[in-house]
């Protein structure tokens, strides 16, 4: 009986906590299909300190990725894609290298998966990808104008992708 009474109680606090994380996403109309499907509200997993990243003048996409990443190196170059059909409207794409790897071997890397022109900012030690709360790679947040986290997004994305520009376009217009 108690084992019962404690699995009724556990699954109507996970209920609860699917409920409350459903009603605190932006009720915004955004179509979220295909990879943004898995876009997820800003939650309590952290934050870049402030500086920590150049900032685009309306949306920023913060990728953190590393060279052993696999699905990182799939997706360098819809990032770099989408970067530059997004840069005109003031949205930005920034990678944090959370990699021990020597400069030259990330810059290398990042010319051979297209990546090249995107700024990247040096993430040895993880202390970025832990003060943002990024679990996993590769993750990316959506940040604001003002650094503050629209969505996060963990794991790949086909950012150069009819839905990705879509929703990335859309959110830009609703913090603008």
């Amino acid at each position: 009986m108690r084992r019962r009474a404690l699995l009724i109680a556990g699954g109507g606090a996970a209920l609860i906590a699917v409920a409350g994380a459903w009603t605190l996403w932006p009720s915004d109309g955004i179509p979220r299909r295909g990879d943004m499907a898995k876009l997820r509200p800003p939650g309590p997993e952290g934050a870049l300190p402030a500086g920590a990243v150049p900032l685009a003048p309306r949306l920023t996409l913060v990728n953190f990725w590393a060279t052993w990443c696999a699905p990182c190196r799939e997706e360098m170059p819809a990032l770099a894609r989408a970067h530059g059909m997004l840069a005109p409207k003031g949205i930005g794409v920034v990678l944090v290298a959370s990699d021990r790897s020597p400069p030259e071997r990330i810059e290398a890397f990042l010319a051979d998966a297209g990546a090249g022109a995107l700024p990247n900012v040096p993430d040895p030690d993880g202390a970025l990808r832990r003060a943002a709360g990024a679990a996993g790679l590769p993750t990316t947040l959506i940040l604001g104008p003002g650094g503050d986290e629209v969505a996060r997004l963990p794991g790949t994305a086909r950012w150069d992708g009819a839905d990705a520009l879509a929703t990335i376009r859309a959110l830009a217009d609703t913090v603008s």
